[in-house]
């Protein structure tokens, strides 16, 4: 049951980090639809579980927006970064940096790393979880299984596999946010 219908929404900015934007269409308890228009990512792929192979991603993405490309050009970081998990979280995961404002697949630099990818996504309608304090792969986990027995419930398909979005330095101590989510099926 749906709390609050169509509520319009631009995701705020935090410490100078801009936000992505979406629309929120529903709230219901616990969660909310949101959809999301096309993003440009850089993005690595990388074998293991999301919290130690992302290690190794950010600093393959940091290179890249931070000078790490044919241009030397260097790009604001941007909230959130996304994990695309696989269906099996320990087998591999897609790391994801939105690219900033202005950069499209036209004039996005080549990467100097060839393991980081320039791709857009199309729009797309997620269901979403968000949770606070310092996410781990069990939490992560956990979230996700709530998120999915949430949707079960209210009747709404979903597409596997789970998304992780962090949107806070590892070095902010309080008032994370973070949030896990669903392609909605249509």
């Amino acid at each position: 049951m749906t709390t609050d219908s169509t509520i319009s929404t631009s995701a705020t900015e935090s410490s100078s980090t801009k936000h992505s934007n979406y629309l929120v269409l529903h709230k219901y308890s616990g969660f909310e639809i949101r959809d999301y228009p096309a993003i440009l990512y850089a993005s690595v792929l990388k074998k293991g579980r999301m919290m130690e192979a992302g290690n190794d991603g950010f600093r393959d993405l940091a290179g890249y927006i931070f000078g790490g490309n044919e241009k030397s050009q260097k790009m604001a970081m941007t909230a959130p970064v996304t994990f695309h998990l696989s269906a099996d979280v320990e087998d591999r995961m897609e790391m994801s940096f939105t690219l900033p404002d202005g950069i499209t697949l036209a004039n996005a630099p080549k990467p100097d790393y060839p393991q980081v990818k320039i791709h857009e996504e199309a729009p797309v309608r997620l269901a979403v979880l968000s949770f606070s304090g310092f996410a781990n792969n069990e939490k992560i986990e956990d979230r996700a299984d709530q998120l999915r027995l949430l949707l079960k419930k209210d009747g709404i398909k979903w597409l596997e596999p789970c998304r992780f979005m962090a949107y806070n330095s590892p070095y902010r101590l309080f008032f994370r946010r973070n949030e896990v989510a669903f392609v909605i099926q249509n």
